[in-house]
């Protein structure tokens, strides 16, 4: 911001190639001439496929016609976050052909798991833990952290990770008149 004007180095390539005399019919191909690829500069989305299928539609309805009729302040969204240091980014760019300097744990690598429980009042059960989530650890959760922020009445929505589905924690979260329901394998998004 403020010293360099702002573009996109989503052309750069392509007018490099062009300028190599290569352009879309060398070796550059794959390439989009610049005008197409300054267009196309979005984000790409992606999801699964399996998602589009009569089936897992059928499923997401039914499960968004469940969800709509809980009251919106019974609905508790569960999911875990994780990070690692070995996510640290290997290359990078800098203006002028730079070299960029960056420090980093060499081959200590930690990682940090977020478990969370939200509702429409915010954050209800978060935990931390420098594992990565298992069925053990994802039960101490249910058991010691979510379980006592729950009120009768609650409904526990979580995605279809292998330790939501565990044995254990279903009957934790049901104890005391509360639900569990575990979101179909290609989730509403």
């Amino acid at each position: 911001m403020g010293w360099f004007p702002a573009r996109s180095d989503v052309g750069r390539t392509t007018g490099q190639a062009e300028r190599r005399g290569r352009g879309i019919f060398g070796s550059d191909a794959h390439l989009a001439p610049r005008e197409e690829a300054e267009v196309a500069s979005e984000k790409k989305s992606l999801h699964a496929i399996e998602r589009d299928t009569e089936e897992n539609l059928k499923r997401r309805e039914e499960f968004v016609a469940r969800i709509r009729t809980i009251s919106p302040e019974h609905l508790i969204f569960l999911d875990e976050s994780g990070v690692t240091t070995s996510m640290t980014r290997l290359r990078a760019r800098c203006m002028g052909g730079s070299r960029i300097h960056e420090a980093t744990p060499g081959g200590h690598w930690k990682i940090m798991t977020i478990l969370g429980a939200m509702s429409l009042g915010g954050m209800i059960a978060t935990m931390t833990i420098e594992e990565a989530t298992d069925a053990d650890i994802f039960l101490a959760y249910v058991e010691h952290v979510l379980c006592p922020a729950l009120k009768p009445g609650d409904v526990v929505v979580m995605d279809n990770l292998s330790s939501h589905k565990v044995a254990g924690v279903r009957e934790w979260i049901e104890k005391a008149g509360r639900k569990c329901f575990i979101c179909p394998p290609t989730r509403p998004t």
